[in-house]
């Protein structure tokens, strides 16, 4: 084990209102690798450092999902300092991403992409 970094995810507050339900299709923006069931409204992530087995909050980052289970924001943290940075993100009545906004608190930047698709689903 990583004696610097230990990851720790804590899904109990997601699942806690919906159990493992139904399956939901694949979500944009989210990992396959970690599977959701059921309506899942928000997971956060924390990381902790690790000195001495005394464990310090390093980071958090936090998921946001729509009804469809895709990924409509994503924001964090490092070191217990205020938002850090946001990321927004919208979706077609197919489920195709439209748009994505960076937002980052510490440089006061933001970046907006806009996507276009076409007849086949494939980005333009």
């Amino acid at each position: 084990m990583n004696s610097k970094n230990l990851f720790v995810s804590l899904f109990a507050i997601a699942f806690v209102a919906t159990g493992c339900a139904s399956k939901v299709g694949d979500r944009q923006g989210w990992s396959q690798d970690w599977t959701l069931h059921g309506d899942v409204k928000s997971v956060t992530l924390t990381r902790y450092n690790m000195y001495d087995n005394v464990g310090e909050e390093a980071s958090v980052i936090t998921y946001d999902f729509n009804e469809r289970g895709d990924v409509v924001k994503e924001s964090g943290n490092d070191n217990g300092f205020p938002m850090i940075w946001e990321n927004t993100y919208k979706y077609d009545s197919h489920g195709n991403m439209i748009e994505s906004v960076q937002e980052n608190s510490y440089s006061c930047s933001k970046i907006q992409n806009l996507y276009v698709y076409d007849s086949n689903g494939k980005v333009i």
